[in-house]
């Protein structure tokens, strides 16, 4: 655009694009596998959502989820999710990919390990004797 130029309501190009950094709202995909869950849970309680790098490590930040699509994708067996974060000091940006961890339940009194201490695999068996 030059100065002086006549903008419409039907042009295609935006003159500018604002994006809000606080709070922020970030988008992903969910299996539909877990939207009853989702649903269930939020029925009773706020899901919250943690945000990390993209490859899982340190929180950026954490807030709530505020929107469940109503349709589910058909080619991917997916639905969009979004959550809304503070973002108090600017470590989201828009078009960022990030990772995402969604609470889908809390158990309270839970018995908690660390993962390292746990083993996958086949069993150890020990037979005294």
């Amino acid at each position: 655009m030059k100065s002086g130029n006549i903008l419409a309501t039907t042009d295609v190009n935006p003159l500018v694009v604002i994006n809000q950094m606080q709070p922020i709202q970030v988008q992903f995909n969910l299996s539909q596998q877990f939207l009853p869950q989702i649903r269930d849970y939020q029925g009773r309680h706020a899901i919250k959502v943690i945000i990390t790098h993209e490859d899982g490590s340190g929180s950026l930040d954490q807030g709530s989820l505020v929107f469940i699509d109503n349709a589910i994708n058909n080619s991917t067996g997916t639905v969009m999710l979004k959550a809304s974060l503070p973002n108090q000091h600017e470590q989201l940006w828009p078009g960022q990919y990030v990772g995402v961890t969604v609470q889908r339940a809390l158990q309270a009194d839970a018995v908690v390990v660390p993962q390292s201490a746990v083993l996958t695999g086949h069993g150890l068996c020990r037979q005294d004797g």
